[in-house]
């Protein structure tokens, strides 16, 4: 028994103690969205806040932000921004992406942060959801007219309003119907 006892001490000896190693513990808070709905080629801005939790251990180094597709990682990148910078402990920075889509549909996206530990080189990937709709966006009209009688002139106006970020030109307002005249 005593023989047992003194080759357990022996054995648990020559094992290292194990010591938890710090790790840079990076999160996506929030990707915003601006415009919520934009027109196709209409500009928009993916502004994502990427935060080095308090807890962490080492600064984390983010080496690039980038939108993509939300299917595969494999997959085109839309839009990259490279060498943010280093994140200490509790900090966050807050990184603009901006594309535009040339069609409209519903864009299932994400967002991709790609960092180290900046004490060991251990990489850290992040990544966060978003969904985007784009719309096709037209001028629209409204008339407004007294209440018509037969026989009798009645004021009208037809107003245009236009919803694109460019310019409309040659708009043309035509009225018709029996006894309809415009002046």
């Amino acid at each position: 028994m005593r023989r047992l006892i003194v080759a357990a001490l022996v054995v648990l000896a020559a094992v290292p103690p194990v010591v938890a190693g710090a790790q840079a513990n990076g999160s996506i808070t929030d990707v915003t969205v601006s415009p919520g709905s934009p027109a196709p080629g209409e500009s928009v801005t993916f502004t994502t806040t990427i935060r080095n939790l308090q807890g962490s251990g080492d600064p984390l180094i983010i080496d690039s932000v980038e939108l993509r597709p939300g299917r595969s990682s494999g997959l085109p990148v839309y839009t990259r921004v490279r060498n943010v910078g280093t994140l200490s402990p509790g900090a966050e920075v807050t990184v603009p992406l901006t594309h535009a889509f040339n069609e409209s549909g519903t864009r299932d996206l994400r967002v991709y942060v790609d960092a180290r530990n900046a004490n060991t080189n251990e990489p850290v990937e992040l990544r966060y959801p978003v969904s985007l709709s784009v719309r096709e966006r037209h001028p629209q009209i409204d008339v407004q007219t007294d209440d018509p009688v037969a026989g009798v002139a009645t004021n009208g106006t037809v107003e245009i309003a236009n919803g694109l970020g460019t310019s409309i030109s040659n708009v043309e307002v035509t009225v018709s119907g029996d006894g309809v005249t415009m002046l």
